[in-house]
């Protein structure tokens, strides 16, 4: 019988992932175990400053949030901010097929995991405020690929940072609840499904780009690839998951779907639940709404694949011929955006606008792992 106790090279990688399904963030998970005293408002107050002034203003602070942000403040040397910026460009020119490819793909693939999405869906998160939801992820993804947006002291860095210590939040409440099974799910939001969303953040949201005609050349997703592996290492995600190839992303995924059961009923509501907010989140209403809802979940299914799509109930409609069309007309839009610098500059504004009008998403609820952009305080 294979045990840890042997040598990891008699390990199958199945085996070898087993391990970080009990893994948690160490560092986040002490930061919040030493704060559980306090008021909210009062941790609140604390992450603020060091947010916006750094840990060493704060020299009181527990010896877990020193260890935390000292960790977060290192940059590692793969670090490169130039391609970093080069794919943010490519990201922000993507514009609303970037959405496509994220809310219609990306994110319905996490919420296929039917041991992944256990914690979302115990917690009644998504199906019960979807469009909070559906922004709080827009929000997200969004500061992470802004340029420079996860240096020090800027609102990505700080949003991924509060990001990482929800995660530990939800991560200990649900331990204290009684109702986990950590012998069959492992530790809630494990090292194995952080690293998993932020493969589909990155890999997937490119594999789901060229589903829609939108290619790009390997420097460019490498690019992409590196900005999301730097997002990893600042969300807590362990070193041996936090992937510098997209091939070494799509292998772990391969790995991870493999032990995956198919979809459940949490999956299937959680999937529909994200699809119904698409219009919320991106402000239409009415007439504009119900297309915008039924466009999605046929591009869903039709990105998704047959198999996929029919496990999470998604319509068989005529929108899933849209795909067909924009892999006839985007790749000619591509051509001349890198002959004409009029075509490029056009594309750039009104990527870079829709983007940018999708990150000043108000705070919902309250909710205080978000504030307003800019310093403005909105929690």
């Amino acid at each position: 019988m294979t045990t840890f106790q042997q040598p990891a090279t008699e390990l199958s990688e199945a085996v070898r992932l087993q391990r970080f399904r009990r893994m948690g963030d160490p560092l986040a998970d002490a930061a919040v175990a030493d704060l559980a005293h306090l008021p909210k408002s009062g941790i609140e107050r604390l992450l603020h400053q060091i947010l916006e002034e750094g840990i060493d203003a704060v020299p009181d602070a527990p010896e877990s949030w020193k260890a935390l942000f000292r960790q977060a403040d290192h940059v590692p040397y793969w670090v490169n901010w130039k391609v970093m910026n080069q794919a943010s460009q490519v990201f922000l020119k993507a514009g609303v097929l970037g959405v496509f490819s994220l809310c219609c793909y990306a994110t319905p693939l996490f919420y296929s995991l039917s041991l992944g999405n256990k914690p979302l869906a115990s917690s009644g998160e998504l199906k019960g405020r979807a469009p909070r939801r559906g922004r709080e992820t827009a929000r997200f993804v969004i500061e992470t690929c802004l340029p420079n947006n996860l240096q020090r002291g800027a609102d990505g860095f700080k949003v991924t940072m509060r990001v990482r210590l929800m995660h530990a939040h939800v991560r200990a409440g649900l331990l204290r609840s009684g109702h986990w099974d950590a012998e069959q799910l492992g530790l809630p939001i494990s090292q194995v499904y952080m690293a998993a969303m932020n493969a589909l953040l990155s890999m997937k949201w490119i594999e789901g780009l060229r589903k829609l005609g939108f290619h790009m050349d390997r420097e460019e997703e490498e690019g992409i690839i590196q900005l999301w592996r730097y997002s990893a290492y600042l969300i807590g995600v362990d070193s041996e998951l936090q992937f510098a190839t997209y091939a070494e992303a799509a292998h772990f995924l391969e790995l991870v779907l493999a032990q995956e059961p198919e979809p459940d009923e949490d999956s299937r509501q959680l999937v529909s639940a994200l699809l119904a907010a698409v219009p919320d989140v991106l402000g239409l209403e009415g007439r504009a709404g119900g297309l915008m809802h039924s466009l999605c979940r046929g591009l869903s299914y039709a990105m998704m694949g047959e198999v996929l799509g029919k496990q999470l109930d998604l319509p068989k409609t005529k929108w899933r011929y849209l795909g067909h069309l924009a892999r006839a007309f985007i790749p000619i839009w591509r051509l001349l955006d890198r002959i004409f610098p009029s075509v490029h500059r056009t594309s750039q504004y009104y990527g870079t606008r829709f983007w940018l009008n999708l990150a000043e998403f108000p705070p919902q609820g309250g909710l205080e792992m978000f504030t307003s952009r800019h310093g403005r305080d909105g929690a």
